[in-house]
């Protein structure tokens, strides 16, 4: 937290704007994780009701991808402690999913509808949702990448509790190559 107060105004400012785009990274990951949930509800309560699916297979896949975006979000909460490069990377594999899964919902939407199946409502809310999380992790992957090129810090949010007691001081001056002396820098 000291480091802190050793910066020029200009770079106080620059690591406030990324701590505001950081905050932006946990709002959209929470919204993803609401949408996820949403969908899985969809998904196993009308979609799939008695175990057969009115989806074709692409409910079984959703509850995967949710499943795996319910993962991406929390990871991508408690990365905010690493570099943003941990975020856009768990960030890039979510907007890889969702894309995926956003295009064969659009498909099998096709499929089940000149199939009759019944539920269209249902299946074109899965598909609103999933695209929604395809934009909410492209974002997050859009705000991480700018994150890493401003090169900004995390270090005033999550150094952990051992942090009064000068480990992550520790820590920075033996990557730098410098000398402790009891955990002072």
């Amino acid at each position: 937290m000291a480091e802190y107060h050793h910066r020029t105004p200009a770079e106080q400012a620059a690591h406030r704007r990324g701590n505001m785009f950081a905050v932006g990274v946990v709002g959209l990951a929470l919204a993803t994780l609401a949408f996820a949930i949403a969908i899985l509800v969809i998904l196993s309560m009308d979609l799939m009701p008695s175990g057969e699916c009115l989806f074709t297979t692409a409910s079984h896949y959703g509850l995967a991808v949710c499943i795996i975006s319910f993962l991406c979000s929390i990871i991508m909460v408690f990365a905010l402690c690493r570099p943003p490069v941990a975020i856009g990377g768990v960030a890039a594999f979510g907007t890889i999913w969702w894309l995926g899964y956003a295009i064969t919902v659009t498909v099998y939407n096709r499929t089940s509808s000149d199939a009759g199946l019944p539920n269209q409502h249902d299946r074109t809310s899965v598909i609103g949702l999933s695209w929604a999380c395809f934009a909410g992790m492209l974002l997050i992957f859009a705000l991480a990448s700018h994150l890493y090129r401003a090169k900004w810090e995390p270090e005033e949010m999550g150094r952990g509790p051992m942090d009064e007691y000068g480990a992550y001081a520790e820590f920075k001056a033996r990557a730098e190559g410098a000398r402790v002396d009891g955990g002072n820098v």
